[in-house]
């Protein structure tokens, strides 16, 4: 059941899994609804060009590809991240450890938060990357 669920690419692909579930084994325990919901999430985060996403202690960390040199930092998605962080309200900072870059962002306690904040940044308007 895992590899099917990690095989869903789509939407759609992953609704079908979740009705092939309650077909099978009825109501679906809060658990396996946060697991589905969490495919939700990282290809949300996958979208913007986050390589790992990581929610504990009431933050999500989002971590960016490695390769600081990568053409993703002149693209309208980081310029997105960048418009979103402009906003004091959106209480997310900018970090790098070990070479590492990546946002976090305050007060996500849930996978359902996280969702709504990678939402948000998706409807950012994009600040000027100066290219």
């Amino acid at each position: 059941l895992y590899q099917e669920l990690s095989g869903s690419t789509t939407a759609g692909q992953l609704e079908k899994f979740k009705l092939s579930l309650q077909d099978r084994f009825g109501p679906l325990p809060n658990p396996t609804e946060r697991l589905i919901r969490s495919m939700e999430l990282k290809w949300l985060g996958t979208e913007i060009g986050f390589e790992k996403l990581v929610l504990k202690s009431g933050k999500m960390l989002a971590y960016f590809i490695q390769d600081q040199q990568s053409p993703y930092f002149e693209t309208e998605e980081f310029g997105k991240v960048l418009g979103y962080m402009q906003n004091p309200g959106n209480r997310c900072v900018l970090k790098d450890r070990n070479g590492k870059l990546y946002l976090v962002m305050a007060d996500v306690t849930s996978i359902e938060e996280g969702i709504l904040r990678l939402l948000q940044i998706k409807a950012a308007e994009p600040a000027s990357l100066g290219v």
